[in-house]
């Protein structure tokens, strides 16, 4: 009589195991519809846990249960690696249009060298639309973004220096011109 009472209550455990672990396949699979990708990894890391606490399960539907875990699994980190490799690849492209930004402020500064005030006015403006488009782009990959950054406020710093000291040498002359 007592073995045929634990035989039931060892047979009822596994069929709640088997229902638990349903329903965390079913929440794994409700977690692919997740936008935020930080709360899918946060939820993953609890449902995983809470399978592996959960105890055994009949032993015909253990395989095709494992399989099903294992399939929804795979196929969540692959959406959430597919995310991660999109904002690879975005990063890549914020970093080829601040490379475009740099060569088109390089190719205004050797332009305007030896240019008129007009055209010193003209590429001022140019030059903070060009920081104001910098602004708008993304980040780029960590080892990449400083570099870049430097560069691009070395030239224009640069190109501001060339401009005060060509209205300094302008200032000048109108200087001496009204002592004469």
């Amino acid at each position: 009589y007592n073995l045929k009472i634990f035989r039931d209550l060892q047979e009822h455990d596994l069929k709640k195991n088997l229902e638990h672990k349903t329903e965390i396949i079913e929440k794994l699979k409700a977690i692919q519809s997740l936008e935020n990708i930080k709360e899918a990894e946060r939820l993953i890391k609890i449902y995983r846990n809470e399978w592996d606490e959960i105890g055994p399960v009949p032993n015909g539907k253990w395989e095709a249960l494992k399989h099903d875990y294992k399939l929804v699994l795979d196929e969540t980190y692959a959406k959430i690696k597919g995310h991660y490799n999109s904002l690879e690849e975005q990063k890549e492209a914020n970093l080829k249009s601040k490379l475009d930004i740099i060569e088109k402020v390089k190719e205004l500064i050797n332009s305007v060298s030896e240019a008129k005030a007009t055209r010193w006015n003209e590429a001022t403006d140019k030059i903070i639309a060009f920081q104001a488009e910098w602004k708008t782009v993304g980040r780029t990959t960590e080892k990449d973004n400083e570099k870049i950054w430097a560069e691009f406020r070395a030239l224009c710093d640069s190109f501001f220096e060339k401009k005060k000291t060509f209205f300094s040498g302008l200032n000048e002359k109108f200087a001496a011109n009204r002592k004469i």
